[in-house]
């Protein structure tokens, strides 16, 4: 049921090309993880967990929750983003941000990424902390986007 609900919710219809591509690995498998519908539901959970919050290890999903595949496929078409340190650094600083009412677009988000992807060239990421990671990325978006002093990093 949940298949046949997110199939007509993407393509309003049952066509065979739509169920050959959606309930099945046609897309090379890293892809496919983000595509598929109970795939990403794994994957994304496996990706964004985090066990330094007791309360709630999977608070990072609420970035999923209002977004489109889009927000998946930018998110992970990133090898690095394979640490799920650095994708909670990343899905973290972004809803750091969006809590001061500020909405980070895709390509912001996209601009994020890039940035984060030059920082593994400069730095070698696994050493920095989570807290030391998103304060780069927040301090690099306020620079970027940020007119005024709408929040302090």
């Amino acid at each position: 049921k949940y298949m046949q609900y997110r199939l007509k919710t993407q393509t309003r219809s049952l066509d065979s090309e739509s169920i050959k591509h959606n309930f099945f690995f046609k897309h090379g498998i890293n892809r496919s993880l983000i595509m598929h519908p109970i795939a990403r539901l794994w994957w994304i959970s496996k990706h964004v967990y985090d066990e330094t919050n007791k309360d709630d290890p999977f608070h990072l999903m609420m970035y999923f929750k209002t977004g489109s595949l889009s927000n998946d496929l930018t998110l992970f078409s990133s090898h690095f983003t394979h640490n799920p340190k650095i994708t909670n650094a990343i899905l973290s600083s972004v809803m750091y941000i969006e809590d001061f009412g500020i909405k980070v677009n895709e390509a912001q988000k996209r601009s994020l990424i890039r940035y984060v992807n030059m920082l593994g060239g400069t730095f070698i990421l696994d050493y920095l902390t989570k807290e030391e990671l998103e304060y780069k990325i927040v301090k690099y978006y306020k620079s970027a986007y940020v007119e005024g002093d709408y929040f302090r990093v």
